[in-house]
């Protein structure tokens, strides 16, 4: 009889647990489906994506730029003022979430979850909610390709408020040598896209030590891990000018590497961070004894982070 009751118990327990796992996935991705996902501008079926004009350079039109932010579905309130204030970026942000959504396929096409999108704002589904690699890396690199797109589109002179980079002469760089041509805007495109991506953290009521602030610290902090894989892996690249080949004119400027390149080192980056954590509930441990020092780790997190974006890594 005791033996009964006792493996009745454990019945009861087991199917209290998994009741409690399945109402908060149920939770999660109906949490998910009502807040959406600014990478959803990335997505198909976006006008700033089929209609690019739009979004003209220059447009001073505050209705119609008004109209067609509240169209997009997935930003923040904040995220649709700053559209308001920038509708010209738009269809940059859109181009660099989808090579973010194409580069975590990539990267990720051999893993069991392969970045695969689902046909809502949420773009990838709950996935996002749960404290993983997955989601981290999908964060990180839909930063990353954000920054990429912007500090391009600057260089091409396709937004108003940007132009060439005004980035300071390496070092390093011979004498005769001249620093100028049009460089990407690393640091327009950099700043830019922490303002957009993570505004949508930062207006978001939480308390203070809770679960939810830890959550919000990480995704923060993967922001910036994408954000720095671009800076990181940015060049210095060189043309010779001169007849006949001569090259006796040689002018530098700075150039963003290939977002291929930036992926793999983020991919890189977190297998290297995650590979001591063997199961889900190690992951979140890690968090919730991370966050109670989060003034700490982030000091730690910043410390190395260049004073002049110009003075990071270059290969000629």
């Amino acid at each position: 009889m005791t033996c009964y009751y006792q493996n009745r118990n454990k019945v009861c327990a087991f199917l209290v647990l998994f009741l409690c796992v399945a109402l908060q996935k149920q939770w999660a991705s109906v949490a998910a489906v009502e807040l959406g996902n600014w990478m959803y501008l990335g997505m198909h079926g976006m006008s700033a994506l089929q209609h690019p004009d739009l979004f003209m350079l220059g447009s001073k039109d505050r209705n119609s730029a008004a109209g067609i932010c509240n169209q997009i579905t997935g930003l923040s309130s904040g995220q649709k003022k700053l559209c308001m204030l920038y509708t010209d970026h738009m269809m940059h942000v859109g181009r660099g979430a989808r090579n973010g959504i194409t580069e975590c396929q990539f990267q990720f096409r051999h893993h069991k979850w392969n970045c695969s999108t689902v046909e809502d704002s949420t773009v990838f589904g709950p996935i996002l909610s749960i404290p993983s690699k997955e989601a981290a890396f999908a964060n990180a690199v839909a930063s990353a390709g954000v920054v990429h797109s912007i500090s391009r589109g600057c260089r091409d002179g396709q937004l108003a408020s940007c132009g060439c980079s005004d980035a300071r002469r390496p070092k390093d760089l011979k004498n005769e040598w001249i620093w100028g041509g049009c460089g990407d805007n690393i640091h327009y495109g950099y700043k830019f896209a922490k303002n957009f991506i993570d505004i949508r953290e930062r207006e978001m009521s939480v308390q203070r030590g809770g679960d939810d602030h830890g959550r919000q610290l990480m995704n923060l902090h993967n922001n910036e891990a994408g954000r720095r894989a671009v800076i990181q892996n940015m060049k210095v690249t060189c043309k010779c000018h001169g007849v006949s080949g001569s090259c006796s004119l040689i002018t530098c400027w700075q150039q963003l590497a290939p977002f291929r390149k930036v992926g793999d080192h983020l991919e890189y980056k977190i297998e290297e961070h995650t590979s001591e954590l063997q199961s889900h509930h190690d992951l979140v441990c890690r968090l919730l004894l991370e966050k109670k020092k989060y003034i700490k780790k982030l000091r730690t997190v910043y410390t190395h982070y260049p004073r002049e974006l110009s003075d990071t890594h270059h290969d000629k």
